[in-house]
């Protein structure tokens, strides 16, 4: 803007200029020679000084354009740096969107196989608890079959006012005990007495009617060595004891050898204690234990899994 001031100005003055010569040709006729010198020379020093002005205001215009040109300069580089950041970050922004979207498929599949997973679990869950309940159904048949078992024990021996007995059954099994002295005669494992035989008799009448079950048959003493030198021990005497049982349910009452097993504990398995009369005598006995033979019962929890 100063530069095109300047300009004008410039114009102006030549425009002075050319008048002031032209009056210079006019008046030299007029004037000396002399004269005419000396106004030369002071219109010359008159240019030559707005001349010199005008020149530096000209420079002092170009040193504000070379500024200006170098601002603008300088800040098309700021533009160029700031361009670049702004694709930098773009590009930043593009890999960190497409990261974000990788892992979002990433989880989404996660996901997808944890619900799979999730879904397999819950299936082999409900397949377990369909099979404890199928077992849980065949236990407690079993159970209700003891506790049958146990009452019809009860009311055949019942029968019987002579015959001495305890019952005790448990979830897995049922178990008669008879005193020995009600069983055996004294110090005797293979004599047995009346009341014996008839208790031995009924409780093979009811196993009859569960060919599914087994009897083991037990031998217990006391903590007294055999009034016999021909016993070796305790375990011995009650063993023979048993086998005396046994054999008479096989060959007197036609149970099936598969379903009958002797043993003998001799003095380990006390009922009470062996340092009174009373807890001796509870000691000397012969258990009856009934429970499903291992394979039934076995096969038949298989068969619900």
């Amino acid at each position: 803007m100063i530069f095109g001031t300047n300009l004008v100005e410039m114009k102006k003055y030549t425009y002075k200029l050319a008048v002031g010569l032209w009056l210079m040709a006019s008046l030299a006729s007029c004037v000396s020679n002399k004269k005419h010198q000396a106004a030369l020379d002071t219109l010359q020093v008159n240019h030559k000084a707005e001349t010199d002005q005008w020149r530096t205001q000209v420079n002092a215009a170009k040193y504000e354009i070379e500024k200006l040109q170098l601002q603008l300069a300088e800040r098309k580089g700021e533009n160029n740096i700031l361009q670049q950041n702004a694709d930098k970050w773009e590009l930043e922004v593009d890999e960190l969107e497409a990261q974000i979207e990788s892992m979002a498929n990433r989880s989404s599949s996660n996901q997808k196989d944890l619900n799979q997973q999730l879904r397999e679990r819950e299936r082999q869950i409900a397949s377990l608890k369909n099979q404890l309940g199928a077992v849980g159904q065949e236990l407690d048949r079993h159970q209700a079959l003891i506790s049958q078992l146990q009452q019809e024990m009860k009311d055949s021996l019942r029968a019987w006012p002579n015959i001495s007995y305890s019952a005790r059954a448990g979830s897995e099994q049922l178990s008669i005990i008879l005193p020995e002295a009600m069983v055996f005669r004294k110090g005797s494992t293979t004599r047995l007495e009346e009341d014996g035989y008839n208790a031995i008799g009924q409780i093979a009448t009811v196993l009859e009617r569960y060919p599914s079950m087994s009897l083991t048959v037990i031998g217990h003493t006391d903590n007294s060595r055999p009034k016999s030198k021909a016993y070796k021990d305790n375990w011995n005497f009650s063993l023979l004891q048993s086998a005396t049982v046994v054999r008479t349910l096989v060959e007197d009452f036609d149970l099936s050898t598969g379903q009958l097993l002797p043993g003998g504990k001799g003095e380990f398995a006390p009922r009470a204690s062996n340092g009174t009369k009373e807890g001796r005598q509870l000691n000397r006995r012969i258990e009856f234990v009934i429970k499903p033979l291992g394979e039934q019962l076995s096969r038949a929890i298989r068969s619900k899994l």
